[in-house]
């Protein structure tokens, strides 16, 4: 029976408590039809039917009842409809019915949009029956709901580390319920739980943790404790240090979602931030904290776990291009490392004629060790690395192998350092430190490949 959200423990019928979860938009759409006879549709669009107009009535009753339907189904709860209407299509021997229903509300509105169409459907009925005895309902489904978890599943499911900071607990002289909450919130979410701990309210306890969470690879951390405003409170003090970034919208869901419910958490700073690949979310240590954060939690995690890359470079054919024109420009310049292996070359008396040969296969080499890196650093999709093995190579190579009259080589060098120009300032960012760097270490330091002098 645990299977029937509407039977409690004894099997006696209950209303679900909606009262914890999220207000969303949400809306539905529900199909039907009505089967009538060729001469009663003739009627109807002539508006000869006896009763009236029989599609702008059953239109009006089809929007009212989607309004009323938790007075007409016990268990339903009262909604506020935000938007209804009755669409119409007339065939041959039947019409079909399709209604649209919207509401911004805490439960889903398909409830209202079936109703609205049974309710149209019975109304043109009751407006038939005297020229036609035989009418048919039927067919009467829903056909798309939106809005609430179900708008905002995604198969991916993070590895999840949870630490619980209170010296009281630490100490045994307590015992932990936040810390249980979160662990089984994430656990029926089908989400590892890769580790678990209870420390003190200490900051290098609580850093070393971290750096210790973030090695192993795990991808959400969420911290209960250690957010309000006493001496003892260092965790927001000691993680928003190490923020690349802050996702502020995810800080003020959280936020308005409990002060709707108790006042006092205007007091809790809670965070949520990024440090390297890994989102941390820094809670109150409250029971209602941990149980808002979870039902808050359909805000899509993988959302933010998207990399810079996956942002920036959408398509294969985008990431092809921007590494063979990088690979090209800076190769074409003598930027890099290019240089160096001529100079290494010419100084040992190597014919320039197989300068290109042994560039290509240093090439091969510098792509070998940096699609290595790649996987390493957590980008390892094939999608982002197959452009790059397939157009930094020889778009470096064409690059190194060409003669460039003096002028051409001058607007080269200039669109070159623009661009280095452009990297470096983006460099600076806070935010974008870490993974700028990745994506330099990655994809723009192995196309600094072969380059000659200029003629």
């Amino acid at each position: 029976m645990d299977d029937f959200s509407h039977l409690d423990q004894n099997g006696n019928i209950k209303m679900v408590d909606v009262t914890n979860k999220l207000t969303t938009v949400r809306s539905a759409v529900a199909v039907g039809y009505i089967k009538l006879s060729p001469n009663t549709i003739k009627l109807l669009q002539d508006k000869n039917i006896p009763k009236g107009d029989v599609l702008t009535t059953a239109k009006i009753a089809g929007i009212q009842s989607a309004k009323r339907t938790s007075d007409l189904i016990p268990l339903c709860h009262p909604l506020n409809i935000t938007y209804a209407d009755i669409n119409f299509e007339i065939g041959e021997d039947r019409i079909k019915i399709q209604s649209i229903v919207k509401a911004k509300d805490t439960t889903g509105i398909e409830m209202e949009a079936l109703t609205a169409v049974s309710t149209t459907a019975l109304t043109i009925y009751d407006m038939c029956k005297a020229v036609d005895k035989n009418m048919e309902i039927g067919s009467i489904k829903l056909i798309d709901k939106q809005g609430g978890k179900s708008s905002h599943k995604t198969e991916y499911r993070p590895s999840v580390g949870i630490i619980v900071l209170s010296d009281s607990i630490s100490a045994d002289k307590g015992v932990d319920k936040s810390g249980e909450i979160l662990k089984n919130g994430f656990k029926s979410a089908n989400c590892e739980i890769s580790k678990f701990e209870i420390i003190s309210d200490d900051a290098n306890q609580l850093i070393n943790a971290i750096d210790n969470y973030i090695e192993n690879k795990i991808e959400l951390i969420i911290t209960s404790g250690g957010t309000g405003v006493g001496p003892r409170d260092v965790t927001v003090d000691t993680l928003s240090a190490r923020f690349i970034a802050r996702l502020e919208g995810v800080e003020q869901a959280l936020h308005s979602y409990g002060l709707g419910k108790i006042k006092t958490s205007m007091l809790s700073r809670l965070r949520v931030g990024v440090i390297k690949n890994t989102i941390v979310v820094c809670l109150p240590g409250s029971t209602g904290a941990a149980k808002d954060a979870l039902n808050v939690s359909c805000i899509s995690y993988e959302t933010r776990r998207k990399t810079l890359m996956d942002d920036l470079l959408i398509s294969p054919i985008l990431l092809a291009i921007i590494f063979g024109v990088v690979a090209f420009l800076y190769s074409s310049v003598g930027l890099g490392g290019g240089s160096s292996y001529s100079a290494i070359m010419a100084i040992s008396g190597v014919n320039y004629l197989i300068f290109p040969s042994i560039s290509l296969s240093l090439n091969l080499v510098v792509t070998f060790i940096g699609s290595i890196n790649f996987f390493k650093s957590g980008h390892g999709k094939f999608r982002l690395l197959f452009p790059f093995l397939i157009t930094s190579v020889p778009f470096a190579y064409l690059g190194g192998s060409i003669s460039l009259p003096k002028n051409i080589f001058y607007y080269f060098l200039i669109i070159t350092l623009t661009f280095v120009a452009f990297r470096v300032y983006l460099f600076d960012s806070l935010s974008l430190k870490i993974e700028l760097k990745n994506f330099y270490d990655v994809i723009i330091a192995p196309t600094r490949l072969v380059s000659y002098s200029p003629i």
